[in-house]
C-alpha cells in the first residue's frame, strides 16, 4: 500500500497531523527570540596612523588633533585616548 493510498483512506488522521504541525510551527515562531542586533556591553574603536620620518609633535599636531575632532562627532562617544610617538600615533 503506497503512502498516498494511506492518506486518501484516512483523511481525518491526515487533517489532525496537518493541524498539529501548523500549531507547533506557529508556537515555535511565536516563542523564538529574534535579535537583529546583539547586545554589546562595551564598544571601542582603535585608529592607528603611520607617518614615516615625523616626530611625535608633528604627528599629534597634523594628524591626531584632526582625528580627535572627527571622532568626537560620533554619537555616544565618551572617552578618547591618544598616544603619539616617532612616525606613528
Amino acid at each position: 500500500m503506497s503512502l498516498i493510498t494511506v492518506f486518501i483512506r484516512n483523511p481525518v488522521k491526515v487533517a489532525v497531523a496537518v493541524l498539529l504541525l501548523l500549531l507547533f510551527g506557529i508556537l515555535a515562531v511565536i516563542e523564538m527570540p529574534v535579535e537583529l542586533t546583539p547586545k554589546v556591553e562595551k564598544q571601542w574603536l582603535s585608529v592607528r596612523t603611520n607617518w614615516p620620518g615625523a616626530g611625535p609633535e608633528e604627528v599629534e599636531r597634523e594628524i591626531v588633533d584632526e582625528q580627535e575632532r572627527q571622532l568626537n562627532a560620533i554619537p555616544g562617544m565618551k572617552e578618547i585616548t591618544s598616544n603619539s610617538s616617532n612616525s606613528r600615533a
